[in-house]
């Protein structure tokens, strides 16, 4: 299982491209975490 140490490092390299955390979430969820690309 992903542990939300994944979706840190996700969200922490996506706020470099300032993608919006809340779209970078919404992604996860509708994508879900376990098909998360960062995996």
């Amino acid at each position: 299982m992903r542990d939300e140490s994944t979706l840190r490092t996700a969200l922490a390299e996506h706020s470099e491209n300032r993608v919006g955390e809340r779209e970078v979430l919404l992604a996860l969820q509708r994508e879900g975490v376990r098909r998360s690309p960062w995996g």
